[in-house]
């Protein structure tokens, strides 16, 4: 199995568990369970890519370190959003 494929088949396991996350509580997640992690671009890579596991449910705003405000996606597997 690919490293992308391992990755789309934990982030579904996680989807699945824990409901519609956003794409930094995915990435956090991957990062603290997994013992090499993955990049933020290789984890949204394997988000938007694979429609027929994962889709996009709407975009929220969260908070920056710094104070600033930016949009984030929020994600969920494809046959949670069809029930």
């Amino acid at each position: 199995m690919g490293k992308t494929k391992r990755l789309l088949s934990l982030v579904v396991k996680y989807l699945n568990s824990e409901g519609a996350s956003s794409t930094t509580a995915i990435f956090e997640h991957i990062n603290n369970t997994t013992r090499h992690g993955t990049t933020m671009q290789t984890l949204t890579n394997v988000l938007s890519k694979n429609p027929d596991h994962i889709q996009s449910v709407e975009s929220t705003f969260t908070d920056s370190i710094l104070g600033g405000r930016y949009k984030v996606q929020v994600w969920n597997t494809s046959h949670e959003q069809n029930d």
